[in-house]
């Protein structure tokens, strides 16, 4: 490149690397299980400090100072917040320059020669911007783990010991799957229904098939066995009969 403009290159790259961005308002978003699995909108209303575009230039004296606060107001914005299919607790999303408009400092190319590079601060308005941080509610019914889905179920003993061992399963999409246990089912003991957990977010997919659209977890049953709180001496006798010898 020629020398000038190698020189307005070196200049710009400078000048872009000095600027500051304000610190960004950090807000936190409740979400249900539901509104994460199914994706939707949310409206958020924030109150954010604004200058009147009016407002000239900006100075530290102190007539300067009172008139830029007597300039800076409140100003209401309504913001839409998309929630997509599959998003986690911990997300962030954000609005670029929607936030506080504060001073920071940066630096401008003063003067230039062949053997130095000379600087000045000046100060700038700057709009923050302003991230939203998923919080995924706590469910009544399920229990996240990644992209599955965690559903406990009591059964009492008699049931988990027999081949009668059947329970019914909500589902996030308001269907219920009836699961029949024929093993005998140990406490904490797991099955897993395919498909029927949370939807996989685009680019959540590691395999091959596909990018993670349309596809979804798991929902894991965990069985929670009902031990009785006593039992009869010949009732405890007649299971000894029954049980010895089975490990």
């Amino acid at each position: 490149l020629p020398f000038h403009s190698q020189l307005r290159k070196d200049s710009s790259e400078k000048s872009t690397a000095n600027k500051k961005k304000a610190d960004p308002v950090m807000i936190d978003l409740p979400c249900t299980l539901e509104e994460l699995h199914f994706g939707c909108k949310k409206t958020v209303r924030i109150t954010r400090k604004r200058y009147k575009r009016c407002f000239p230039s900006i100075d530290d004296s102190a007539k300067d100072k009172e008139e830029k606060d007597k300039n800076l107001i409140n100003e209401t914005k309504v913001l839409h917040i998309p929630i997509e299919m599959g998003m986690k607790d911990g997300d962030k999303i954000t609005f670029p320059n929607e936030g506080d408009e504060v001073e920071v400092e940066e630096e401008k190319k003063d003067d230039i020669d062949d053997s130095a590079k000379v600087y000045q601060q000046q100060k700038r308005l700057q709009p923050a911007d302003v991230i939203f941080t998923i919080k995924e509610k706590q469910h009544c019914t399920f229990e996240r783990r990644d992209s599955d889905i965690v559903h406990t179920t009591a059964v009492s003993l008699l049931n988990a010991l027999t081949e009668e061992c059947s329970v019914r399963v909500p589902t996030l999409d308001g269907h219920a799957i009836f699961l029949d246990c024929p093993e005998v089912i140990c406490h904490n003991y797991e099955k897993r229904i395919k498909g029927e957990g949370l939807s996989l977010r685009h680019g959540d997919d590691d395999s091959d098939e596909g990018n993670g659209k349309g596809k979804r977890g798991d929902l894991i049953v965990r069985f929670h066995v009902l031990f009785p709180r006593s039992l009869d001496r010949n009732v405890q006798l007649k299971l000894r009969e029954l049980l010895v010898g089975i490990e």
